[in-house]
């Protein structure tokens, strides 16, 4: 009998075809905590190799001469409270929800706008730029430079993070120069990539 002792986190149900019997040699699964014990009678080796989503191959050297079998594991969420997804900053969200009021054709800009925006966050992180003026000033230029021709089709876009920005401002967490290279980072990573 071999036995191996996995982390399988948030194992909440096991399914495997063709049941527990693996012609010749019997494949048991005991769920302790968040550890999951894999013991197979007749197994002169087991492996476990993650397939990514939630899914496993328990890939076992059986019999005499050794041939190798695989058996695949599924996770599937049974009852109680789903796990805690991560939090996603408010402006990143929202910068990538404001992309639906940029045309499709302009959209492939994106990039380049996230990338305007990291170039002001570094300027501000290394003390070239202090005060909001300068601030946006600069945020203006880069994000010209980046859109291009497209500049009129974001338009929507950039009204709602000016509405954004002010409602920031009145709450007073935009006071300081790091404030909007956090800002600024956040609206990258929206523009960058779904959060």
């Amino acid at each position: 009998m071999h036995r191996l002792m996995c982390n399988l986190f948030l194992v909440l149900a096991v399914v495997w075809p063709g049941g527990q019997l693996i012609s010749g040699s019997e494949l048991k699964l005991e769920k302790s905590g968040n550890a999951v014990a894999i013991t197979a009678d007749g197994a002169a080796d087991i492996n476990v190799v993650p397939m990514g989503d939630g899914r496993w191959a328990i890939v076992l050297a059986v019999g005499d001469p050794p041939r190798v079998e695989i058996v695949y594991l599924a996770v599937q969420p049974g009852p109680g409270p789903a796990p805690p997804r991560p939090e996603i900053p408010e402006a990143q969200r929202l910068a990538w929800e404001w992309l639906s009021s940029v045309s499709e054709q302009a959209r492939n800009r994106a990039g380049a706008l996230a990338d305007a925006f990291r170039s002001v966050a570094e300027r501000i992180e290394k003390g070239e730029l202090t005060d909001p003026g300068s601030i946006i000033q600069a945020s203006t230029q880069a994000n010209r430079a980046a859109l291009g021709e497209d500049r009129n089709a974001w338009l929507p876009w950039f009204e709602r993070l000016r509405e954004y920005m002010n409602g920031l401002a009145e709450k007073e967490r935009l006071k300081k120069a790091a404030d909007h290279a956090v800002l600024f980072r956040q609206i990258a990573d929206g523009l960058d990539k779904k959060p």
